[in-house]
């Protein structure tokens, strides 16, 4: 399975569940750190994130409507995450939150793949199965705690069959030693959920072991 394919999958799963995960209860860690030495793979959980517990992940995703083809099916058997995570504001309307899903898997690029390439590859897949698809920006490669990393922006539109928003998508995407780690970020900008400082200072705490 190429990169974009891939990254598509990965990609989906924080709407899914940020949509869903209200009624969950949290995953009590300890303390404000998520550190797992297996995965080599450590970050910092911004005040008033929860984990969402993950065994009901897979019966999220069939509350997304997506167009009837491969790369939709895909995403309905595709892998889950190592980490969800959300932030419900009081007051806020509705069941939408602000967003993280963490994703690590051994990993190595096919003949012609970069990480270069990963936003536009994943852009392309992701169009396939959701409307009004757009990549806003994307960086330069870059190194992050070690790590050579990208991190690019789009949106699209979320949608179930109570719900139609624009999302904002961002994902920060790292290989390392075989492996590829994917964060993905998801808010909702013109519902009033905005995530954005509370991704940077995920992004600013991630350490790569």
């Amino acid at each position: 399975m190429g990169i974009g394919r891939r990254e598509f999958l990965k990609a989906f799963g924080a709407t899914i569940a940020a949509y869903a995960a209200g009624p969950l209860q949290p995953v009590v860690l300890g303390g404000e750190c998520y550190i797992n030495r297996s995965l080599g793979l450590a970050f910092r959980q911004p005040p008033g994130w929860n984990y969402v517990l993950l065994k009901q992940f897979p019966l999220l995703r069939n509350e997304q409507v997506l167009e009837d083809n491969e790369i939709s099916r895909m995403l309905l058997s595709g892998a889950d995450p190592y980490v969800v995570m959300d932030r419900r504001d009081p007051g806020s309307p509705g069941p939408l939150a602000a967003s993280m899903t963490a994703y690590v898997e051994e990993f190595a690029f096919e003949p012609g793949e970069s990480l270069s390439q990963v936003p536009t590859l994943a852009a392309r897949a992701l169009a396939l199965a959701v409307r009004e698809h757009e990549l806003l920006e994307q960086s330069a490669v870059f190194r992050l705690s070690g790590t050579e990393s990208i991190e690019y922006f789009a949106r699209f539109r979320f949608e179930t069959p109570d719900v139609s928003v624009l999302a904002r998508h961002r994902s920060l995407v790292g290989v390392k030693g075989g492996a590829i780690f994917t964060f993905n970020f998801f808010d909702y900008p013109e519902q009033g959920i905005d995530g954005q400082a509370d991704f940077d200072a995920i992004r600013a705490s991630i350490t790569y072991a």
